[in-house]
């Protein structure tokens, strides 16, 4: 299957679409777009199921200065149109606001920062540690169409290292929609 994909890469933490989209078939990657503009293109100009990776909040996903959205409620209308794969923090209540359809992530703990934001103890080594299998496991979705999406969240659940906090915390709201 081939993806569209809008990636913002403002972190280290965020680097690891990298993985996710390895020997993944994507169509049109915007990297960074600088503005909301440059995505509603995109989403009309195709319909391919779309991969949204990066940084943001219930409102959507941040810009690059993280002083507003490149994708936001006002492409709703184009983001109803498609299945959609979205990680970043608050993903899913975003979903919700805007009646999406597709895999969505919730609050994501994926530095050392948020873990602390969120009164855990992990390390930066750990939670990047455990980023890098989420997203290598998504990848392995991504490259195959075997697992139906909306099997993901359970597979995903059944799979993680629940005994650790923070793990169990970013896989318990994750969901399909």
């Amino acid at each position: 299957m081939q993806y569209d994909a809008i990636i913002m890469d403002t972190q280290h933490d965020t680097a690891g679409w990298r993985t996710v989209l390895q020997d993944v078939d994507v169509g049109t990657l915007l990297l960074n777009p600088v503005d909301r503009e440059s995505v509603s293109d995109m989403l009309a100009h195709s319909d391919n199921p779309l991969v949204v990776y990066g940084h943001g909040d219930p409102r959507g996903l941040y810009n690059m200065d993280w002083d507003g959205f490149v994708l936001d409620v006002r492409h709703a209308d184009l983001l109803r149109q498609r299945l959609i794969v979205g990680i970043w923090c608050h993903a899913g209540e975003f979903a919700d606001i805007c009646e999406l359809h597709g895999f969505f992530t919730s609050m994501f703990i994926s530095n050392a920062r948020e873990s602390r934001a969120l009164g855990f103890t992990a390390t930066e080594d750990e939670v990047a540690d455990e980023l890098r299998i989420f997203n290598e496991r998504m990848n392995s979705f991504l490259c195959s169409d075997d697992i139906p999406m909306e099997e993901w969240p359970r597979i995903l659940q059944d799979e993680c290292h629940r005994t650790i906090p923070f793990v169990r915390y970013n896989y318990e709201a994750i969901g399909y929609y």
